[in-house]
């Protein structure tokens, strides 16, 4: 495509010091036309480890990118980075994460396909549409599947497309200690955590929990639950459906990766079993199946992992460890 509306990526970021510069230019690097064709508009919540000042040189470096300081939830940043943007079509992207070869041409595959009404891979929508779907939630977990839940409520078309095409940093362990420094910091952190789970998942019953938790955890979790009853905080369900997980899965549009161009070693998709219906389960499967999908792994944590026997091994062996810490 040889003059592409301008298309801006928004993110919030904190504490990514580490990985942060080559994430963004994971991105940047791909695009030729980068400073003419896109903007970037990233809001830190006060990064401490250096990030910020990592940002900084982005900002020097490049007219098009913006950088923003705030205290906020990824929810709420996600929020005022997009409304800083101007651009005809927007997506979102995580920078504790490394994209790679091929992303761009996906992300143009996807735009000369848009329409409007939709949301995409990444978030990926005109102006039009997401000014009818943002703001995000006020949460830093599970934000995105009430966002897609709630899409799907609002009429919207979402779409999934059954690839990985980025890394995350962190792939095992306890991700909120680079946020939460201290014992009683990581405590409410998690406490938190548990909050937007609930909220995001939309379990407003004991049922949802008993699916999910066991032990000691699961009479935690239920005494949040009760808590938040009691001082009547929103839960976002969507439907009648145990969960916005289980309504989202039922409703969201399943797209060939053949009709994208992206390659065959990247074909992968997780279905969390345990927290979904057998129906759905099958359904699930069968779609894969029939568009290729020819090899599929089972996790002790319930996850079922379908991808081909050409998936590349060293992207395997980082998603089968992602996938059994997740």
């Amino acid at each position: 495509m040889n003059n592409p509306p301008k298309i801006s990526i928004y993110a919030t970021v904190y504490n990514n010091g580490a990985v942060v510069e080559n994430s963004i230019n994971s991105i940047i690097k791909q695009f030729k036309s980068f400073r003419y064709d896109f903007e970037f508009v990233i809001v830190d919540n006060f990064s401490t480890d250096g990030t910020y000042e990592i940002l900084q040189k982005f900002v020097k470096k490049y007219k098009n990118f913006k950088v923003i300081q705030m205290k906020c939830t990824k929810g709420v940043g996600r929020t005022v980075a997009y409304r800083n943007t101007i651009g005809a079509y927007t997506f979102y992207v995580d920078l504790d994460t490394i994209y790679l070869p091929g992303f761009s041409r996906l992300v143009y595959k996807i735009l000369s396909k848009y329409k409007t009404n939709s949301i995409f891979p990444f978030g990926f929508m005109d102006r039009k549409t997401a000014d009818s779907v943002i703001p995000w939630k006020d949460m830093n977990t599970y934000e995105d599947l009430e966002f897609s839940a709630r899409a799907v409520k609002n009429g919207l078309k979402v779409f999934l497309l059954p690839i990985t095409i980025s890394k995350n940093y962190i792939i095992t362990g306890n991700r909120d200690r680079r946020y939460a420094k201290g014992k009683i910091k990581l405590l409410k952190r998690l406490y938190r955590n548990t909050v937007y789970g609930i909220k995001g998942r939309g379990t407003a019953n004991f049922e949802g929990i008993r699916e999910r938790y066991t032990g000691l955890q699961r009479l935690f979790v239920y005494l949040v639950l009760i808590g938040m009853k009691l001082s009547r905080d929103e839960i976002f369900k969507y439907s009648d459906f145990r969960s916005n997980l289980e309504y989202l899965k039922r409703n969201e549009i399943l797209l060939n990766p053949k009709d994208f161009g992206v390659d065959n070693r990247y074909w992968f998709y997780y279905i969390q079993s345990r927290f979904l219906d057998l129906e759905t389960v099958n359904a699930l499967l069968s779609k894969h199946l029939k568009m290729g999908f020819n090899k599929i792994t089972l996790l002790r944590n319930g996850l079922i992992l379908v991808y081909t026997d050409k998936i590349d091994k060293q992207l395997f062996d980082y998603l089968l460890k992602f996938y059994q810490n997740y």
